[in-house]
């Protein structure tokens, strides 16, 4: 079986590049995490140190794929930020990218049980989930109220309710279906 990487190296026409990277999105979804993996590294091998973003968003893609393997989604999240580098020179696609990687650590520490962690987390998100887009605050309030509910012990607090509301409203901007039947917009009243 051929695999993304039996792709020649030496031809380097962005296309591959695209292929690559939307051959790990499929298999990504269909759970095939070693492959999906491989099909990102392939992409990043094919596109250049200075396209940061892109670069930034294949390692993060890469960290997503591998949150079971908890310590190497964590480096790939690193390796998503280094990539993009210095934080005063990022743009609004570069600061979008870096929210996500953040979102992508989150997912991390919630499953390793590491409340202090998301908390940093989440004060560092705070300041610029105003300019997030629908779906990154989705994902922003959704990790609050996972935050919550593992801090209270699922006793929901009165600050929960407002964090759980706040991912209803977010999540119904996104226009994703997926993500509004998550919060089953037809059936959820808060």
């Amino acid at each position: 079986r051929r695999g993304p990487t039996a792709v020649r190296r030496d031809v380097h026409p962005p296309e591959i590049a695209d292929l690559c990277e939307e051959m790990g999105d499929v298999l990504a979804l269909v759970r095939s995490q070693v492959e999906a993996t491989a099909a990102f590294t392939e992409a990043l091998l094919r596109i250049p140190t200075s396209d940061r973003i892109r670069r930034a968003r294949l390692h993060r893609k890469i960290g997503l794929v591998r949150q079971h393997e908890r310590d190497l989604a964590l480096k790939a999240f690193d390796d998503a930020e280094q990539a993009l580098g210095a934080w005063p020179e990022k743009a609004d696609d570069a600061r979008s990218e870096w929210v996500d990687v953040q979102i992508g650590r989150l997912f991390v520490h919630y499953w390793k049980v590491e409340a202090a962690a998301m908390d940093q987390l989440l004060m560092r998100l705070e300041p610029h989930i105003a300019r997030a887009t629908p779906h990154q605050r989705a994902e922003y309030f959704d990790h609050l109220v996972l935050r919550d509910l593992r801090q209270l012990r699922y006793d929901v607090s009165d600050d929960t309710v407002a964090h759980a509301r706040d991912y209803v409203s977010a999540a119904r901007q996104t226009g994703d279906l997926a993500t509004r039947e998550i919060v089953g917009e037809p059936h959820l009243q808060l």
